[in-house]
């Protein structure tokens, strides 16, 4: 074989090795781009309960019971924000008793969730999730009302004045703090901003559920 030929040969066994080390490279830099492409599941465990986040909404299996009426079942909730976002929200158990949610809201015959008519309809998310936990597990007679009348609503006109001894009010309103407190058998659920007003609402169907 010619000096030629040898060389060629050599070329060719180089070229080949160079492609093969391309391709190698390559699969190894797929590879580890899909990997990082796959999404990560994020989840938070919180007294013993395993929070998991779906998108932007956190899920979670609780078990609920009710010692009065005698009965536990297990439910799958949905909340856009975990406990550990609003454990430091300023509520009625702030000052010391855990069950100071419970005990208020619960025994109550009716509960109406009150708002302002012109404020924005996030609002009415807040009152959503209160609502979820009052009347579709503990089976409450919730409504929803306004705090004035509103012709564009045929909501009732519901407001602190309006609280008894079995008809509570919660007042969801938009203020300068973001807290949970009562006056009476109403409620008032207060937020800077709607998004704010959301996470002292979910405070406080935490503090309902014994979560928090």
């Amino acid at each position: 074989m010619n000096k030629l030929a040898k060389k060629k040969k050599y070329n060719d066994k180089i070229l080949l090795i160079s492609i093969g080390v391309i391709v190698i490279l390559f699969g190894v830099l797929l590879y580890s781009t899909s990997k990082n492409n796959v999404p990560t599941q994020e989840s938070v465990t919180y007294k013993g309960y395993e929070f998991v986040k779906i998108g932007n909404i956190w899920q979670a299996s609780l078990i609920i019971g009710n010692d009065e009426q005698g009965w536990q079942k297990q439910y799958n909730i949905l909340f856009h924000y975990n406990p550990f976002e609003v454990e430091n929200i300023e509520t009625m158990t702030s000052s010391g008793d855990s069950s100071a949610s419970r005990s208020l809201l619960l025994p109550l015959n009716k509960t109406y969730i009150t708002t302002d008519p012109d404020y924005p309809a996030s609002v009415v998310l807040s009152g959503v999730e209160i609502a979820k936990v009052l009347g579709q597990i503990y089976g409450k007679n919730v409504s929803s009302a306004v705090i004035r009348e509103d012709n564009r609503t045929e909501s009732p006109v519901a407001t602190c004045e309006n609280a008894t001894i079995t008809t509570g009010i919660i007042y969801l309103k938009l203020s300068n703090e973001t807290r949970v407190y009562n006056q009476g058998t109403c409620v008032i659920v207060e937020g800077t901003n709607p998004a704010e007003l959301l996470k002292a609402s979910e405070k406080l169907a935490y503090e309902l559920l014994t979560v928090i």
